[in-house]
């Protein structure tokens, strides 16, 4: 068991404080505010894992469980009891993110942190008041732990909700929800995210909300926008004590049309990888009739065995599926059949997922001529099916929805379906994939859609629109919206096309509710 202070708080000042290396109490000064108490119990106990806990569910915590959730020091966790964040749904009309419509029966990432229970190594918080110049004097304690978390997730912080953090059997919390602070939203707002959502918040709030916020929108044009350098956290470590059961094999799961010669540089490789896959699984798709298949190569003397099938049905959603019911390894590394990978490529990938604990990944995948955004391991929300490594127990019960099948958009649902199954898709910088896009392959012929005939086509593409009817709220919707729009105000060069934009969003629900309706 790891080390631990425990603070018990009443949402305002601390309560209590107990040091579970000692076993005993540590004395407080009587009425003292929380976030000082955290950082001056984070100095004095540098190598603890702090938790906070509302006095109320303190008989709901069990610390010998809790500490195992912590399996390195850069994981963030926290549980709202009332299932509600502290911004209420405010927030959603301008982050459209995957952070933000909560699974609460799973871990979930999110940087909306609750102050009924959480928890956060030491050496973060010190970190933290040590070389960031926010200062929280007159913020709420959810107001600090919401913008900790949001400032650190980019420089590699990984935050969560965590229902195994209090007894969820129990029906006796006597908590309250709270009542937005308008003052702190738009504080917030301004603070971690770029100026002119500020504005955007104060539109959204006084159309679908009806609450005109003019006075706590101008109190917060004094306060300036904030990020944290890359390099912010390096000194907290990162080495999971998490243990994978089995040997760390791994598959290769690999659709291809039409790509011959691409995807023998691939299998070329993978036989000289460091650490050899056990398998790689082809499903070759050729619509022609009475085609055979084209990959002789196959056949070849490969480090590993090749399990190919060929069918002529074509789509990378039922290629993969098909592929996936062959999977036998520990992982699975989902490729595509014209990238490029070093030769320890599948070694540390392994590594990374060994140093994290972590059970599904999107490895840098980049085309000639990019650069880099993204230098930290951090949380992502988006699966990646030519760079994606993925445990193995961790893909029952998931396929490829074939509802997206020609339109796009499979990759980032089969990432939700992980995400939401309690499974986290962090984005990885190394090692990295070139993706060459070779110019042959991809769709043989144009696939008609059944929208494809309409006057007024609809906007955006119905399986965009599907993916945001099953992952978005009302309110993330309700801003992608608004942004679209303002898009194509911006970009337009006549008034119709302005006009024509609500019909062509209502065509884009219309046909979006019927692919949802249909079986995948």
């Amino acid at each position: 068991m790891r080390d631990i202070i425990a603070i018990y708080h009443d949402t305002k000042v601390v309560v209590e404080v107990y040091n579970s290396k000692i076993a005993s109490k540590i004395e407080i000064k009587g009425s003292e505010k929380i976030v000082n108490v955290v950082k001056r119990l984070a100095f004095e106990n540098p190598n603890h894992l702090i938790i906070w806990v509302n006095i109320k569910l303190k008989d709901f915590v069990d610390f010998s469980s809790i500490t195992s959730l912590f399996d390195h020091d850069k994981l963030m966790l926290s549980y709202s009891v009332l299932h509600d964040s502290y911004f209420g749904d405010n927030l959603d009309y301008i982050d459209t993110t995957t952070f933000m419509k909560i699974n609460r029966s799973v871990r979930f990432p999110t940087w909306q942190m609750s102050s009924d229970v959480g928890g956060l190594h030491a050496s973060v918080f010190n970190s933290f008041f040590e070389k960031s110049s926010m200062q929280y004097n007159n913020d709420s304690f959810d107001y600090f732990l919401v913008s900790i978390c949001k400032l650190s997730m980019l420089v590699g912080i990984l935050g969560y909700s965590e229902p195994k953090l209090i007894n969820m059997d129990s029906k006796e919390y006597k908590l309250k929800a709270s009542k937005v602070n308008y003052f702190e939203l738009f504080k917030f707002v301004k603070n971690h995210f770029k100026p002119k959502w500020t504005f955007l918040l104060l539109w959204f709030l006084s159309v679908y909300n009806k609450k005109f916020k003019i006075i706590e929108f101008l109190s917060s044009l004094k306060y300036s926008h904030i990020e944290l350098p890359e390099d912010f956290y390096d000194d907290v470590q990162m080495k999971s004590c998490k243990s994978f059961d089995g040997t760390n094999s791994i598959d290769v799961l690999i659709p291809t049309i039409g790509r011959k010669q691409p995807l023998h540089d691939v299998l070329k490789d993978l036989s000289k990888q460091s650490v050899l896959p056990k398998r790689v699984i082809i499903i070759e798709q050729n619509p022609l009739e009475g085609s055979v298949s084209e990959l002789e190569y196959l056949s070849y003397n490969w480090p590993f065995s090749i399990i190919h099938e060929f069918t002529r049905q074509t789509g990378a959603c039922n290629a993969r599926n098909m592929a996936l019911a062959y999977v036998k390894s520990d992982w699975v590394f989902f490729a595509d059949d014209d990238i490029r990978i070093e030769t320890d490529f599948i070694s540390d990938a392994l590594k990374v997922a060994e140093k994290t604990g972590n059970e599904a990944f999107t490895f840098y995948c980049y085309q000639k001529g990019e650069k880099k955004v993204f230098n930290k391991i951090i949380q992502w929300g988006n699966f990646g099916s030519c760079s994606g490594l993925v445990r193995k127990d961790k893909l029952q019960g998931l396929s490829f929805d074939l509802r997206y099948e020609f339109r796009y958009g499979e990759d980032t649902d089969f990432g939700m379906q992980l995400i939401n199954s309690g499974v986290d898709v962090l984005y990885a910088p190394e090692p990295s994939v070139f993706h060459l896009k070779a110019p042959i392959g991809g769709f043989r012929s144009k696939f008609i859609q059944p929208w494809d005939s309409e006057k007024i086509g609809p906007k955006p593409s119905p399986a965009i629109m599907l993916n945001h009817l099953k992952y978005y709220t009302l309110n993330q919707l309700r801003g992608y919206k608004t942004l679209l729009f303002i898009k194509i105000v911006t970009n337009s060069k006549t008034l119709n096309s302005v006009l024509r934009f609500r019909k062509q969003w209502e065509r884009s629900k219309f046909w979006a509710n019927k692919l949802l309706n249909q079986i995948s």
